[in-house]
């Protein structure tokens, strides 16, 4: 991806600044610094001592939203809105920054939709970190049908409202910038000509619709140093469960409790992660 053998190729990624979107890359950012790459990492100061231990440069980002992302309100449909707010924020305060680092390409996030809309403005090839599941309209469709969708008609009236915000937001950029960055869809899972994501096939919804730009390259099998205390002597069952939501919306104990009834009764060890007590069994 160098645009000249006489210098060190060099990427800027743009992460979110969430354990469960950072942790999956440094693998890959080790690889690539490894190779003699030169890449510089975007995030926050919590992750910083991570990002360099991978081999990369640490870049702090300079917004307000993204600073305090660990507190993000658990009400998903606002989402949408801070996203594309969060990157207009960035694009005006950051892009000439990002110029200046003379990049040969970028790494992004899939919900980071100024790495896109960047890549477009800065005109060199984009590779899009898929660290969840990949999504696109047929897996849309999947989890409506198995019913993930707004639980009343209050949160679809503010996803709405949201997701009007963000289009809002969206053609202001076109109309500055004069490119067209991602739409609502991208603010969901953007996509590019190269889309690492780092999971199993085995374990993506509609699998068969992603074609050879969708690369599953398996979980992370990095020894992360960590000691946490877990009770392993308590694991004694031969076919272990193991459920766990993501950094950010975990906390919907109704949920935990659907958990609780499924698996009541069968004959298998269920390891439930939550973020603090999910409530009575």
């Amino acid at each position: 991806m160098g645009r000249s053998r006489s210098r060190v190729v060099k990427a800027l990624f743009f992460s979110l600044p969430l354990h469960c979107h950072i942790i999956p890359t440094l693998p890959l950012v080790r690889e690539l610094a490894g190779r003699g790459e030169r890449i510089v990492y975007y995030s926050t100061p919590t992750f910083a001592a991570k990002i360099e231990q991978a081999g990369a440069e640490y870049r702090p980002y300079r917004n307000a939203f993204l600073q305090e992302l660990q507190q993000l309100p658990e009400r998903m449909e606002e989402l949408s809105g801070l996203l594309m707010t969060a990157t207009a924020e960035l694009l005006h305060g950051e892009l000439d920054g990002w110029r200046a680092e003379r990049p040969d390409y970028l790494i992004t996030d899939s919900v980071a939709a100024w790495g896109q809309w960047s890549a477009k403005l800065l005109r060199v090839p984009v590779v899009t970190s898929v660290p969840t599941l990949a999504v696109n309209r047929h897996v849309l469709r999947y989890a409506f049908s198995h019913g993930v969708r707004p639980k009343s008609a209050s949160r679809f009236l503010s996803k709405l409202r949201y997701m009007v915000k963000a289009s809002i937001v969206r053609r202001r950029l076109i109309q500055r910038h004069g490119v067209s960055g991602p739409g609502i869809m991208g603010l969901v899972s953007g996509s590019s000509g190269l889309n690492i994501v780092y999971g199993s096939r085995h374990f993506q919804p509609c699998a068969e619709t992603f074609d050879e730009r969708f690369v599953f390259i398996g979980p992370n099998s990095e020894p992360r140093g960590e000691r946490l205390p877990f009770p392993w002597k308590m694991v004694t069952h031969p076919v272990v469960v193991y459920v766990s939501l993501g950094t950010l919306f975990n906390a919907d104990t109704n949920f935990y409790r659907n958990c609780y009834e499924a698996f009541r009764g069968e004959d298998y060890q269920v390891i439930l992660s939550s973020p603090s007590d999910p409530g009575p069994a």
